[in-house]
């Protein structure tokens, strides 16, 4: 598939021809490189959606109230994953190299420092978050905000390895 997809100019809007007209270092990467990838990848994809589905599901079997709720309005089920991911995220840490000399919170992290973002931290930030600590359904603009967050802590496991 990978040969037949460079073969016919990898114009389209799918990973392989993504990753087919991809760059690194100005150099595109090798059917075998777009290969491995794809075989890393999916089965990555397919446990994190299991694992999500795995916690939220026993997110909801363990707190009947919310169950019930959900039950009875199916509007409330994006709100209940999104929840649910924040409560109980699959992935909670990433390793990553400061790129840039930065201060937060009164730390000094310099240029080059390895740096691990505790994703699982900020999704229960008490500064952020009215009671982090609890499963609910936010209003609608903390929720908003908890979708940013999400994408965010999701985002940073898949952006280039800076800080």
């Amino acid at each position: 598939m990978v040969q037949r997809r460079r073969a016919e100019g990898a114009t389209g809007n799918n990973l392989i021809s993504h990753l087919l007209r991809t760059e690194v270092d100005g150099e595109r990467l090798t059917d075998d490189e777009v290969v491995v990838f794809t075989r890393s990848l999916l089965p990555a994809a397919a446990e994190t959606t299991t694992r999500s589905f795995g916690n939220a599901l026993v997110l909801l079997l363990t707190g009947p109230d919310l169950l019930a709720e959900v039950k009875a309005d199916r509007s409330l089920v994006p709100k209940a994953i999104t929840e649910a991911t924040r409560f109980e995220p699959v992935s909670i840490t990433a390793a990553r190299t400061a790129s840039k000399d930065v201060e937060i919170r009164g730390v000094k992290i310099p240029e080059g420092a390895g740096v691990t973002i505790v994703k699982g931290a900020g999704l229960r930030d008490p500064d952020a978050l009215a009671r982090p600590g609890h499963l609910r359904h936010p209003p609608p603009d903390e929720q908003a905000q908890h979708r940013l967050r999400i994408r965010a802590a999701h985002l940073s496991g898949y952006e280039p390895r800076q800080a």
